[in-house]
Parts: structure tokens; sequence; C-alpha cells
């Protein structure tokens, strides 16, 4: 016997209260943040460097732009890919009947779900990103140190300016595709692609292509 669908049924006044709620405290984030930024915008020109800022600023401004819509291309453009790779029938099994439930339940929000996710993944890429403004800015216009080391050959400077920022896309790759992996494995598994208790195949041969090339990344 099937398990019940689970049911989630909002009144309009609590989603009104819901979406209130949100807007209220984005718009509280929002003032405070631009508080903190008019407040040092001050301050740096009182001390006649507001150039200097206005530099730093739009700095963290890019790499927050750049770094967090980079993560969210790769992190949305995976799930969609999963999504599609979903078997078209799925084994009458106690696993996937269990399931059965939470894919009636997010299949009309999908969309919403994955917005949600791609949301997430770009402030949190971007948040990560802003706060190293002076690791890109020394990468960009670090001068030379006139000296090489014995080993490489290598103008010293490359491993003062240039290697810490190869690093930070280094790690930053490597944060985009883990998060790819996991996430792909997972919308896979509720999607039944995945069959970790059913028996036979353990796993559709689309999935395990594309996992495998995650994993090779």
């Amino acid at each position: 016997m099937r398990p019940p669908v689970p049911n989630i049924m909002l009144s309009r006044r609590a989603k009104a209260a819901l979406w209130t709620a949100g807007i209220l405290i984005v718009l509280i984030i929002a003032l405070v943040q631009t508080t903190g930024v008019y407040i040092n915008y001050l301050w740096f020109s009182s001390l006649h460097f507001r150039g200097v800022y206005t530099t730093i600023f739009w700095t963290r401004l890019t790499l927050f732009l750049i770094f967090g819509i980079v993560m969210a291309l790769i992190i949305g453009s995976n799930l969609v890919v999963a999504y599609l790779l979903r078997p078209p029938c799925r084994p009458m099994s106690a696993e996937q009947q269990n399931l059965e439930p939470y894919r009636v339940l997010l299949e009309p929000r999908r969309w919403l779900i994955l917005v949600g996710v791609c949301v997430i993944a770009l402030l949190s890429a971007g948040l990560s990103a802003q706060g190293n403004w002076a690791t890109w800015q020394l990468f960009l216009h670090g001068g030379s140190f006139g000296a090489t080391d014995p080993q490489f050959h290598r103008d010293i400077s490359f491993y003062a300016w240039d290697y810490p920022a190869y690093r930070l896309l280094l790690g930053f790759g490597f944060s985009a595709i883990l998060f790819s992996l996991v996430l792909s494995a997972g919308v896979h598994y509720l999607l039944g692609a995945i069959r970790l208790q059913t028996p036979g195949p353990k796993i559709t041969f689309s999935a395990r292509r594309h996992l495998t090339v995650l994993v090779f990344v």
C-alpha cells in the first residue's frame, strides 16, 4: 500500500505573513549593509582616500557578482541535467514507494526549489569571494621582485601575488564541482535513477555518466 502523500497547505493570511516577514528581513539586511558602506565612504573621504575605498568597493562587488553567478550557473545547470536524465519509469519497490510522496510534493515546486538553490549558491560564493579582494588586487597590480627562485626560475612575485589567486580559483572550482556532485546525486536518488535498496541495477546509465563526468572533473 502506498503511503499517503504529505499535504502542506498554508492559508492566504499565513502566506502573506511569511512574504512580509521575508521582505522585511531582506530590507533590514540591505539597510544595515548600505549604512556601513556609506559610513566607510565618508570616513575614507575625510582622509582624502576616496579613490582607495571606491577601488575596494568595486573590486568586492565585481568578485561577488562573477563568482556568485558562475557558482549558481554550475550548480543550477547540473541540477537541471540531473532532472532531465530522470528515468521514464521506476521499478515498483518499497524504496521507490517511500520516495514517491516526496516526488509528488516537490515536482510542482521544482523551479522554485531550483531558483532557491541557485540564490543560496550565488550568495555563498559571492560573499566568500568578495572577502578576498586584496588577493585579487595584488594579483592584478603586484610588482616584480627582480629576483628568481633557484628551483623553478620564476620571479619571487609569482609566489607572493599569483600563486594565492590560483589557489583561490582552484578552491572555488573544487567547491563548485563538489556541491554539484552531492546535489546531483541527491536529485538522481530522489527521481529513481539511483536505487540503493531496489533489486537489479543500482544506477541508470545516464546518471552514472553524469556523475562520472563530475568526478573526473
